[in-house]
C-alpha cells in the first residue's frame, strides 16, 4: 500500500495543473491529520453506551467543542475539524496558460507561444479572441505578469500593482507597427487625433483604407503609411471582454497595445487585499512587501492608501 501511495504522489508531483496541485495538497493534509500519526489515548469503545458516556462527560465539564474530535478519535477517523486544520485557505482563482496566436508576419519568430490569464477572466477573453478568429484574423497576446515582491523591497507602482493581480495584458509588440501589409494588428491615427486599433481579417467587413503607424526600432521614430484591406475594430471587441487600453490616445501610439482590466473593482470599496486573496495564500501575502498594501482601496484608477 505504501508503494502505491508513493507512486501516486510521484505522478501528481509531475503535474502542474491547478487540479493536480489541489490533489497533492489534499493528500498532504490527509497524512498530517490522520489519527494514527498520534495514537488515540481513548480506549476503543465496546458499545454505544460507552460513547454516550464520553460525550456526557465532556458536556458536564463544559468541553462541548471537543465532542466531535473525541468521537472521531474513538471511531478511528481523522479529527480534521477547524482547530485541527493545518493548511491555508486556497485561492479561488489561478493563472491559466493559453496558446497565443502566431500568424505569418515579419516578426512571427518573436511572437510568444503562450500567455497567462486569470482564470476568472479567461472565458470572456476567449470569446473576444474567438470573434477575431471567426473573421479570419489573429490577435497575438503577451503576458505582463509580475510576481509578488519579497519583503524589504519597494512597493509596486500603479501599473505594477495591477500586474501582480493579473489585470494587465499586452498585444505582442511584434504583431503591430512593423509592416502594415502583413501585421495582424494595425495601430492607426484617426482624424479626431485619437488612436485606433484593428485586426486584419479575411471576411466580415468591407475593404477600407487605414492610416497605419510604423515604428522604426533603430531610430525610435514613428511614421505613417496608408494600407488597404479588411479590418475589424479591436477596441470594441476587447472592451466587451473587459479589456481597455491603458492609454487610448496621446503622443505614444504603442501605449494602445497595453491593456488593463478593472472590471469588478468598486471605488472606495474594493481593497487590494481582496484581489490578492483571490490569487495568493495568506503565507505568500505575508511574506511579500505588498502586505503593506493589503488595506489600500481602489480609487477608480489605482489602489491608494486610505487615511
Amino acid at each position: 500500500m505504501e508503494e502505491i501511495y508513493s507512486a501516486l504522489l510521484d505522478i501528481i508531483r509531475r503535474e502542474t495543473s491547478p487540479e493536480a496541485t489541489k490533489a497533492l495538497n489534499m493528500i498532504r493534509r490527509r497524512v498530517a491529520l490522520e489519527n494514527d500519526v498520534v495514537p488515540s489515548r481513548i480506549p476503543a469503545p465496546l458499545n454505544i453506551t460507552q460513547i454516550g458516556g464520553y460525550i456526557n462527560l465532556l458536556e458536564r465539564r463544559g468541553y462541548d467543542d471537543l465532542s466531535y474530535r473525541m468521537l472521531a478519535t474513538a471511531l478511528g477517523l481523522p479529527a480534521n475539524d477547524m482547530e485541527a486544520t493545518l493548511y491555508d485557505v486556497e485561492p479561488v482563482a489561478y493563472f491559466a496558460n493559453i496558446g497565443s496566436d502566431r500568424p505569418a508576419c515579419d516578426r512571427q519568430a518573436s511572437l510568444p507561444l503562450t500567455y497567462s490569464i486569470r482564470s476568472d477572466f479567461s472565458s470572456s477573453l476567449a470569446a473576444a479572441v474567438n470573434t477575431v478568429h471567426e473573421a479570419g484574423g489573429n490577435i497575438p497576446l503577451m503576458s505582463v505578469r509580475r510576481p509578488l515582491p519579497p519583503l524589504g523591497t519597494l512597493l509596486p507602482g500603479e501599473k505594477q500593482a495591477l500586474e501582480i493581480i493579473g489585470r494587465t495584458l499586452e498585444i505582442a509588440p511584434g504583431a503591430a507597427m512593423v509592416n502594415p501589409e502583413t501585421d495582424p494588428v494595425i495601430v492607426t491615427g484617426e482624424n479626431d487625433g485619437s488612436i485606433g486599433l484593428f485586426a486584419r481579417i479575411l471576411h466580415g467587413a468591407d475593404v477600407s483604407t487605414l492610416n497605419a503607424y510604423l515604428f522604426d526600432s533603430e531610430t525610435a521614430d514613428l511614421t505613417t503609411a496608408d494600407v488597404t484591406g479588411r479590418y475589424l475594430p479591436l477596441l470594441l471587441v476587447l472592451a466587451n471582454a473587459g479589456w481597455y487600453p491603458q492609454a487610448t490616445a496621446g503622443p505614444n501610439p504603442p501605449d494602445i497595445l497595453r491593456l488593463r482590466n478593472i472590471t469588478g473593482l468598486i471605488p472606495g470599496l474594493t481593497s487590494y487585499g481582496d484581489e490578492l486573496s483571490l490569487l495568493y495564500t495568506r503565507q505568500q501575502i505575508v511574506a511579500s512587501a505588498v502586505r503593506e498594501m493589503y488595506d489600500w482601496v481602489w480609487s477608480g484608477n489605482a489602489f491608494v492608501q486610505t487615511q
